[in-house]
């Protein structure tokens, strides 16, 4: 029977388009002999677990496995082949002080018996740090990078898409504070798990809340001439909802991978996206907008190199292309997020090749939870019931389901660009 691989991805815009290539690369690598499936890990983990059980499974890639909790997750493959191969993407690899304690594995089989891709030295010293084995990171560079540089759409596409005004600057915000005004509980216990201290999470919260509004009654206080010169293209991160107010002026856009829109704006404004080192790797100037000044370990760690501003109003005061050029000189993002058109996806195929050819054998078992196990099932098959019944987008039911719809692979055109 032919190998299996299972590849996992957590956001379609963010992963997708990558875990593609991974896939097409193994099987071509292997010349056949492994067939590389993907799923979605947030809503099609069943469906992953029932073709695993029919199939001759030798590997899964995974966008993230930190927790102990986490391992009841590939529980069911390891079940099937107690050697089974985990390699985590590790999608987050920049963070602050703080948050870099929710990026990096905590729970000692994710560091010890689960292999992991680093983008660059800088998290693969950081994985080390926190007690990874040497063994257990390969620095494969950043598939996401691979295809940036060749987006499928032109700037006239995505103006005819959504009526934007190609004379004018076009400015793309990336906005990664949406979740503050209505924090999740599951999201605030695995901080917890992780280490972050209760003062950590409440302090940081109230930073992302008033830094957003003062954000956003700045915004309400730009001049209508203003918007004759520019488009301000306002775009949550990925599974993030718009939950607050916005100036009607603004066009609030989430479609489309990030680097579809980098290529086609003239700035890229943020107040902590680790995507402004994707907008350095592209080339347009990047700006960080910081209403007030904040803790340190609270700051995205790299960011203090951009150009920052603290009102909306000194845009038009800045010298675009001299930002941009320092910044390709000093090529911010090769140290946080690697070097693109390095062939990433071709690498890290290669490395699964590797350590099949090796076959390592694990030491020690993950954690199960059934109870975990039967929840889990149950809100996939929920929601893919509320999904074909029309009832889904009527009662905005599973909640956290609808929270993340973009992400869900048979609601249709989810999975075309």
């Amino acid at each position: 029977m032919k190998k299996t691989c299972i590849i996992f991805y957590q956001h379609i815009v963010r992963e997708y388009d990558m875990c593609s290539r991974v896939k097409r690369d193994i099987e071509e690598l292997s010349e056949g002999r492994v067939e590389a499936r993907i799923f979605s890990l947030d809503f099609e983990w069943t469906e992953a677990c029932r073709y695993a059980a029919n199939a001759n499974l030798v590997a899964v890639l995974l966008p993230w496995m930190r927790l102990r909790q986490h391992e009841s997750l590939i529980a069911p493959f390891v079940k099937l082949n107690p050697n089974v191969l985990l390699i985590d993407f590790d999608h987050e690899q920049t963070g602050s002080l703080v948050s870099m304690k929710a990026i990096l594995p905590q729970s000692e089989f994710a560091k010890t018996e689960v292999y992991h891709l680093a983008w660059t030295q800088y998290f693969a010293h950081a994985m080390y740090e926190c007690g990874v084995p040497k063994n257990r990171v390969t620095i494969s560079g950043n598939a996401r990078l691979d295809t940036l540089s060749k987006p499928k759409t032109t700037r006239r596409d995505l103006a005819r898409l959504y009526s934007l005004d190609e004379s004018k600057v076009w400015i793309i915000f990336a906005e990664n504070r949406s979740y503050a005004v209505a924090p999740s509980v599951a999201l605030r216990q695995e901080q917890l798990s992780c280490g972050i201290t209760e003062q950590e999470i409440k302090e940081y919260i109230d930073i992302q809340v008033r830094s957003l509004k003062k954000t956003l009654d700045q915004v309400e206080l730009i001049d209508d001439s203003f918007f004759e010169e520019y488009e301000f293209i306002y775009r949550l991160h990925p599974g993030h909802e718009l939950s607050y107010r916005i100036d009607d002026r603004i066009r609030v856009i989430s479609d489309l991978p990030i680097g579809e829109w980098l290529h086609s704006c003239q700035l890229y404004l943020t107040w902590g996206s680790t995507s402004a080192f994707e907008a350095s790797a592209v080339g347009i100037p990047v700006v960080i907008h910081e209403p007030f000044p904040y803790k340190s370990k609270f700051k995205m760690c790299g960011l203090d190199e951009f150009e920052t501003i603290r009102s909306i109003e000194e845009l038009s005061d800045l010298e675009l292309q001299g930002i941009a050029s320092e910044q390709r000189e000093s090529s911010i993002h090769e140290k946080y997020l690697g070097k693109s058109g390095s062939n990433a996806a071709a690498k890290i195929s290669e490395t699964v090749l590797a350590l099949l050819e090796e076959s390592p054998i694990r030491a020690s078992q993950p954690f199960d939870d059934p109870g975990f196990r039967l929840r889990k099932t149950l809100f996939e098959l929920t929601t893919r019931l509320a999904v074909s019944s029309g009832l889904f987008h009527a009662f905005r039911y599973p909640r956290s389901a609808y929270n993340e719809k973009r992400d869900i692979p048979y609601i249709k055109g989810n999975l075309t660009l």
